[in-house]
């Protein structure tokens, strides 16, 4: 199965350690990730930041473990099939419900892992 990384799941990751995180970094496969996200994570930096409490430091090193587990795909290649798209996912979070519902326990039995962890302070 593709599943497509948007800007509201990579924020959650990105802020708190909890289950988009934990789910991001302990799925097996690899998420697609539009490349567009990159502006969005530029423009909203500094908020990211505050919210996790992180130094850039911390920050940029948890983006990098979380770019290990996408394939970036240009926009270019996304476009055709936005509107698409959008109806699929008019439900998502119902799906997103299901979907974290299924894989909590995963999270749940990976407390010690070093990928459910949220990187020292420095």
């Amino acid at each position: 199965m593709n599943v497509i990384i948007d800007s509201n799941a990579l924020f959650s990751a990105l802020i708190k350690d909890a289950k988009t995180r934990c789910i991001i970094l302990e799925y097996d496969g690899l998420f697609l990730f539009p490349s567009y996200i990159f502006v969005e994570v530029e423009k909203h930096k500094g908020e990211l930041l505050k919210k996790s409490g992180m130094t850039n430091v911390d920050f940029a090193a948890l983006l990098q473990l979380i770019l290990k587990k996408v394939m970036i795909v240009p926009n270019e290649v996304l476009a055709p099939y936005r509107k698409e798209a959008y109806e699929i996912v008019k439900n998502v979070r119902i799906f997103h419900q299901s979907l974290t519902g299924g894989i909590q326990s995963m999270c749940q039995n990976s407390e010690n892992s070093e990928h459910a962890q949220k990187p020292p302070q420095t």
